[in-house]
C-alpha cells in the first residue's frame, strides 16, 4: 500500500509510538500489584498532569519536524549548498534551545503548577499526598523529555524514524526494568515509578544525543539566533501550541461532562476514549510520515510526490480506520470485557461505541491533513480550524449536559473531529491544491 519510503516509515513510527502505552501498562502491572492501591491511586492522578504537560509542549517536536524536512528536502535532487547544510544544522539547535527555555520555565514554576494541577484535581489527602510525590521526582525529567522532543522532530524531518525507534524501546526496556528493580524488590512504590520514568527519560535523550554525535556540525551562533531565521520556528510553535490548548480543552470538556453525566457514563466514555487513544498512536505513524515526506516534497518543489504522498496516507489510515471499526462492531463487546468486569458499564459502552467508530473514522482524515500541514508549516491555518472545530464541539456538549444526554455528546466529539477534516480538506483542495497544479 503506497510507495516503499511511505510504508518504511509509517511502520517505524507506529512501533514508535506504541512503545509509549506499553511502557504505562507496565508502570501500572507493577503499582497494581503493590499491597493498597493508594500508589497506583496517586500516580494516576500525577500522569494527568503530566500527560497535559507534555501534550501541551508537542509543538517542540511538531514544528521541527515540518522546517527541518524542508529543508533537508531542498537539497534532495542535488548536493546541498554550505547555506543549507548551516541552516538544517541550525533549525536543530534553536529547536533545542527553546526546548530547553522551555524546560527552565516548567522547573521554575514547578510549585504553582503543582498547586494548581492538584487543585483541579480530586483525590483523598493520602493519594494527592503519594501524587505529589511522584510530581516532585519526574518534574526533573522535563529538561530531558523537551530535549528528546526537539531531536525526534529533527529526525523525523530528515526520515530517520528508526533512530526513535531504537531510543524508544532501549529507555522503554530500562523503563521496565528499573520498575522492577525499584518498585517490586525494592519497594519504592510511587517514588520508584517516578524514578524508573525519570531515568528513561534521560536514557532516551541521551541516547538520541549519542546518534546525533553522527551529523552534528559547527554552526555560528549569528546563524543560530538570527531573529529572521528563529521567526519561524517561533511563530509556527506558537500557533501549534495554541492549537494544542483547544484540543486538550476539548478532550477535557469530554471528560468533564461525561462525569456529570453520572458514573456509569464516565467510565464507559473513559474505556471508549482508551480505545481511542490507542487507534490514534497507530494512525499518528501515518500522520508523522506524511509529515516527513510532505515537507520534504515541498522543500524539494516537488508538488507531485507530495500529492501522491496524501493520497498513500489518506488510503492507509482510512483503511486502518475501517478495519479497527469492523472489529469494533464484531466483536466490541469482546473487546469491551478485557477492560472491565461491570455488566452496566459494557452495556453502556456498547450502546455509544457506534460514536467511537464514526470518531475514528472521521478523525483518521483529520489526523491525515494535520500532518500534511504541519509539514507545509502551515500552524496559523491548523490554530484556526481547530478553535472553529473547538467551538462546535463546546455547543453540542453544552447541550448533552443540559438535557443530560451520552449520545449527544458522542455527536458532538464527532462533529469536533469531522469539522477539522472538512475544513482541512477544504483548504487544501482551495488553496493549495490550484497552487500545486501549477
Amino acid at each position: 500500500m503506497g510507495s516503499p519510503s511511505f510504508r518504511r516509515l509509517a511502520l517505524l513510527n507506529i512501533a514508535s509510538n506504541l512503545t509509549a502505552p506499553l511502557a504505562s501498562l507496565i508502570d501500572v502491572a507493577f503499582l497494581g500489584h503493590a499491597n493498597t492501591v493508594t500508589p497506583l491511586a496517586g500516580v494516576a492522578l500525577a500522569t494527568v498532569l503530566f500527560d497535559v504537560l507534555y501534550f501541551s509542549f508537542s509543538f517542540l517536536r511538531m514544528a521541527t519536524t515540518g522546517l527541518t524536512a524542508q529543508v533537508y528536502g531542498s537539497g534532495l535532487s542535488y548536493e546541498p549548498s554550505d547555506a543549507g547544510r548551516v541552516e538544517l544544522y541550525a533549525l536543530l539547535y534553536r529547536a533545542l534551545g527553546i526546548a530547553l527555555c522551555s524546560a527552565a520555565l516548567v522547573l521554575v514554576l514547578q510549585v504553582p503548577l503543582r498547586a494548581v494541577g492538584f487543585g483541579l484535581l480530586s483525590g483523598t489527602p493520602e493519594v494527592e499526598q503519594v501524587g505529589m510525590r511522584y510530581f516532585d521526582i519526574r518534574i526533573w525529567a522535563v529538561p530531558a523529555a523537551f530535549a528528546r522532543y526537539a531531536m525526534m522532530g529533527w529526525f523525523l524531518g530528515i526520515g530517520r524514524s528508526g533512530v526513535i525507534l531504537i531510543a524508544e524501546l532501549v529507555a522503554n526496556l530500562c523503563n521496565v526494568g528499573l520498575d522492577d528493580l525499584f518498585i517490586r524488590q525494592w519497594s519504592w512504590g510511587a517514588e520508584g515509578a517516578a524514578w524508573a520514568t525519570l531515568i528513561s527519560q534521560y536514557v532516551a535523550s541521551f541516547l538520541l544525543l549519542l546518534f546525533l554525535t553522527r551529523h552534528l556540525k559547527a554552526v555560528p551562533l549569528l546563524a543560530i539566533v538570527a531573529f529572521q531565521r528563529m521567526l519561524p520556528l517561533l511563530s509556527l510553535s506558537r500557533d501549534i501550541f495554541i492549537r494544542t490548548l483547544f484540543l486538550t480543552s476539548s478532550f477535557a470538556v469530554f471528560t468533564n461532562v461525561s462525569a456529570f453525566l453520572g458514573t456509569q457514563m464516565l467510565a464507559a466514555n473513559t474505556l471508549l476514549l482508551r480505545c481511542f487513544g490507542l487507534v490514534a498512536f497507530v494512525i499518528d505513524g501515518f500522520a508523522y510520515a506524511t509529515e516527513t515526506l510532505v515537507g520534504q516534497s515541498q522543500g524539494a518543489g516537488d508538488s507531485l510526490r507530495l500529492t501522491r504522498t496524501l493520497s498513500t496516507a489518506l488510503k492507509s489510515a482510512t483503511f486502518f480506520a475501517a478495519l479497527v471499526c469492523l472489529l469494533l462492531w464484531l466483536f466490541g463487546e469482546v473487546i469491551i470485557r478485557l477492560l472491565t468486569v461491570h455488566e452496566s458499564v459494557v452495556n453502556l459502552a456498547m450502546e455509544l461505541r457506534y460514536g467511537l467508530c464514526a470518531a475514528l473514522f472521521l478523525g483518521a482524515f483529520a489526523w491525515i491533513y494535520d500532518g500534511v500541514f504541519f509539514g507545509l508549516g502551515q500552524g496559523e491555518l491548523l490554530r484556526n480550524v481547530t478553535a472553529v472545530a473547538a467551538l462546535c464541539f463546546a455547543g453540542g456538549a453544552t447541550a448533552a449536559w443540559l438535557m443530560r444526554s451520552g449520545e449527544l455528546l458522542w455527536i458532538a466529539f464527532v462533529s469536533f473531529m469531522g469539522v477539522r477534516g472538512v475544513l482541512l480538506h477544504l483548504a487544501w483542495t482551495r488553496r493549495y491544491l490550484p497552487t500545486l497544479s501549477h
